[in-house]
């Protein structure tokens, strides 16, 4: 079973994890036809007006990039918590795919600033696709073909319509596709 996709979102900020993140999105978009949403979160430790004029062209920037590829697109800017707003947005429509990007951080940094990432995939019910930053010239960042996808499963419906999405992408890309199931309280030494 193929999943159609009709409604991506895609949460963005200034950062290079966020611009690689809509470049994805905007690849997928242009490919299925469909409508995608970006949204952004001002963090509630910044006034809502804090970087406005760069906030708007930076949603200028995206308009018209989404605009040459033929993709209609929405955008959503809210005042709070980006992961709360990010799971508010997703879980307010009916998105068939919520694209993030991560900044891979590892250790303290991970400690220190938290996931969005994690915290989005722990409270949507779409399928989420978590996209790491690409290195770039600062200029336009583009979507080069999967190449590997990972999927976790725990065989329940959420993750059979991740799966759904996962396959046929991976072949439209020729890529590789690892699935993944933990289970809970099996020592590797056992």
């Amino acid at each position: 079973i193929m999943m159609e996709l009709s409604r991506i979102l895609v949460a963005v900020d200034f950062s290079r994890p966020a611009r690689t993140a809509f470049a994805r999105a905007l690849a997928l978009s242009r490919d299925h036809n469909a409508e995608l949403t970006v949204v952004q979160a001002v963090p509630l430790t910044e006034s809502f007006n804090r970087r406005g004029r760069a906030r708007m062209t930076h949603i200028a920037a995206l308009r018209h990039a989404a605009e040459a590829e033929g993709v209609s697109l929405r955008v959503s800017v809210q005042h709070g918590d980006p992961a709360g707003v990010i799971v508010l947005q997703a879980n307010a429509r009916a998105f068939d795919l919520v694209v993030v990007g991560t900044h891979q951080r590892v250790g303290w940094g991970r400690v220190r600033a938290g996931s969005v990432a994690e915290r989005v995939i722990q409270g949507v019910t779409s399928p989420v696709l978590i996209v790491p930053a690409v290195d770039n010239d600062g200029g336009t960042v583009t979507a080069p073909p999967f190449s590997r996808i990972v999927c976790a499963t725990d065989f329940e419906s959420a993750s059979t319509a991740a799966l759904d999405m996962a396959v046929p992408i991976a072949q439209k890309a020729s890529g590789r596709l690892t699935l993944v199931h933990v289970i809970n309280g099996v020592s590797s030494e056992s």
